[in-house]
């Protein structure tokens, strides 16, 4: 019996040899866990362990702390930084401002460095002989102030300021400087506007060009700006010019040329006193008002409407100050019945067949208002 088992036991030995005592099971391939593996993180933000300010002399280390949103214990993030420079420009105290790290105590190190605007401690001015008024009263006119940060360019608006009263005198030929002299220990600076005068220019002549709709006499008459004569200085005044060319367009306009542009030039005569202003002036085309049409209106008649308009009307010249009163005499019979809220929008449009602007009024009525 024995001898049996023995002999099974070798079959089975032979025959299954080759065969594995225990079955292998094959790794499975996780291929975003492969690809994550193989993929560098990004390095956690170092936090901040300290922050430093330098250069500040008037302004408080605590006030431009407060104004920054990076603090110790917080990570270390380059946007956040960069809307800290942003605010800290902002306060309008620095001249210039610079945000720097370190490596410090396991974290970063903030080392913000500031230059401070100096404060400005005195105004003053030197060759003004022709202005009249005293210091005190230029100073006021000044956007620069004592005891205030210095600005550059209200210094450079300062300058304008000072080159206008000297125009208002006849006297535009000026050179107006600056210079700023600073104590970088106190961070106090003084101001000095230095003028070197020139002689007083008149304005020769005015001459006119491009008008052919009207005659040179009738343009220099809606003009402040004037040659200079018996009974007028004839200074040059830039601000003055600017407001006589507005009124030549004003003007233009209400004859019918919507295009019109104006335009000056100041040119210097041989004799270096003497000014010639040149005007120019583009017309454009004269534009008459073509049809007229009426909408909306349901309780006043279109013939009663019509008779109300009396500028704005076919073959007649158009401007938006006709068609402004044209519309306030319509609103007018609306207001005198009791529709106190009636609107009358305007449309106007350039024909191309007939060249002329057709104009089309749109009647919101609403209700009669009761007391």
């Amino acid at each position: 019996m024995r001898r049996t088992i023995l002999l099974i036991f070798a079959f089975f030995f032979f025959a299954f040899g080759n065969l594995p005592l225990c079955a292998q099971v094959e790794p499975s391939y996780d291929q975003d866990a492969a690809e994550s593996a193989s993929t560098p993180r990004e390095p956690a933000a170092k936090a901040v362990t300290s922050i430093e300010v330098k250069g500040n002399k008037s302004i408080s280390t605590n006030t431009i702390l407060s104004k920054m949103k990076t603090r110790v214990g917080s990570p270390y993030l380059e946007n956040v930084v960069s809307d800290d420079l942003k605010r800290l420009y902002l306060l309008g105290y620095f001249s210039d401002i610079n945000i720097d790290t370190e490596d410090y105590q396991g974290g970063v190190k903030v080392v913000v460095r500031v230059a401070e605007r100096p404060i400005i401690e005195k105004i003053l001015f030197s060759g003004i002989r022709r202005l009249t008024m005293k210091e005190e009263k230029l100073k006021e006119l000044l956007k620069t102030k004592e005891n205030q940060y210095l600005d550059h360019p209200r210094l450079a608006e300062d300058v304008e300021i000072i080159r206008k009263l000297y125009e208002k005198k006849g006297f535009g030929d000026n050179e107006i400087t600056t210079q700023v002299d600073t104590n970088k220990e106190t961070n106090k600076a003084k101001v000095t506007f230095s003028v070197t005068e020139g002689r007083r220019v008149k304005i020769k002549n005015i001459i006119v060009e491009g008008n052919n709709a009207f005659s040179d006499s009738r343009i220099l008459k809606l003009m402040k700006t004037k040659r200079a004569w018996l009974l007028n200085a004839g200074a040059l005044k830039e601000d003055v010019l600017e407001e006589d060319m507005e009124r030549i367009r004003a003007f233009y306009r209400k004859h019918g040329f919507a295009d019109i542009a104006a335009s000056y030039e100041v040119q210097r005569s041989p004799k270096a006193s003497r000014l010639i202003v040149l005007v120019r002036v583009e017309e454009g085309k004269k534009y008459l008002v073509g049809s007229v049409s009426l909408s909306g209106n349901d309780k006043i008649s279109k013939k009663e409407i019509q008779a109300a308009l009396k500028d704005c009307t076919p073959g007649k010249v158009f401007s938006q100050e006709a068609l402004r009163n044209d519309i306030v005499n319509v609103q007018g019979i609306y207001f005198d019945r009791g529709y106190i809220f009636a609107q009358v929008q305007d449309s106007v449009s350039l024909n191309p067949e007939t060249g002329r602007i057709d104009i089309s009024y749109a009647v919101t009525e609403n209700d009669v208002a009761y007391v």
